[in-house]
């Protein structure tokens, strides 16, 4: 279902280990998501890009509401922005398990 969003769609632990990504993801990012799948934001993306996207993961677990961010992709051709929705996923209990995002490219 994921793969028919065309846009980068994401899940994150609340440890910050990647569980889920999208085609859109890995065209957005360049990185192929079968060798990026339960790995660190650190360990997958330069140390600038993983501490944004950890900031906003942190923001949604501490906040426990939807939130809406700049976040950014370091690519050859250059920095590409976008709007991101990020979300608490929660567990039968109410308690956040993870982070998911959807990122829309503010390209022109």
């Amino acid at each position: 279902m994921a793969d028919s969003i065309t846009e980068p769609f994401y899940v994150w632990s609340v440890g910050g280990l990647l569980l889920m990504a999208n085609h859109g993801w890995e065209a957005a990012t360049g990185i192929p998501r079968a060798s990026s799948l339960g790995k660190s934001c650190s360990a997958i993306f330069p140390t600038l890009m993983a501490k944004r996207f950890l900031e906003v993961n942190r923001l949604v677990i501490e906040k426990g509401v939807p939130v809406r961010e700049e976040e950014f992709v370091d690519k050859p051709e250059g920095r590409v922005l976008y709007l991101t929705l990020k979300f608490p996923i929660r567990d039968k209990s109410g308690r956040i398990m993870a982070v998911g995002g959807i990122s829309l490219s503010k390209r022109a």
